[in-house]
């Protein structure tokens, strides 16, 4: 006699009917056990790498999506964009000097870009390792706006 239990997709009813149809209810419990394994490599590969994820996208792409976003404010004094990201940024194109500032909330980093993209040194002085970590900062920065822009 065949005793037949739920393995994963196969349910009890499955496997009794199976049974009452002739067809060992074990054939059909092996037969699902081989499509549910070949199916679970398909489901990892779908994943999204993440090397996608952590790309920083083309300044000019992000400056024109700022200036056309319906959640930017122009300021005509001014002559500028701004944008406030709740609790983590906030950043503000000036038209006439075509740069985009991006301010994290608490004060502590500001980056400068161009509108053709290039980051503005901290400093003048500023070495080549202190010029890294601040352009590796900005780039978290301009992901989260970039990210807010997209919401």
């Amino acid at each position: 006699m065949f005793t037949c239990v739920r393995y994963r997709n196969t349910s009890i009813i499955v496997g009794l009917f199976a049974i009452l149809l002739g067809v060992g209810g074990c054939a059909t419990k092996q037969a699902t056990t081989s499509q549910s394994t070949e199916a679970e490599p398909q489901t990892t590969s779908q994943k999204t790498p993440i090397a996608a994820e952590l790309a920083v996208p083309p300044m000019s792409e992000v400056i024109e999506l700022f200036i056309q976003h319906p959640h930017t404010v122009f300021q005509l004094a001014t002559q500028s964009h701004s944008m406030y990201v709740g609790g983590e940024l906030t950043a503000q194109f000036d038209e006439q000097k075509e740069q985009l500032n991006i301010v994290a909330d608490d004060e502590s980093l500001t980056c400068q870009y161009s509108r053709a993209g290039n980051l503005t040194p901290p400093h003048a002085d500023a070495k080549k390792k202190a010029i890294k970590i601040h352009h590796k900062k900005c780039e978290t920065l301009v992901k989260t706006l970039y990210n807010a822009l997209n919401e």
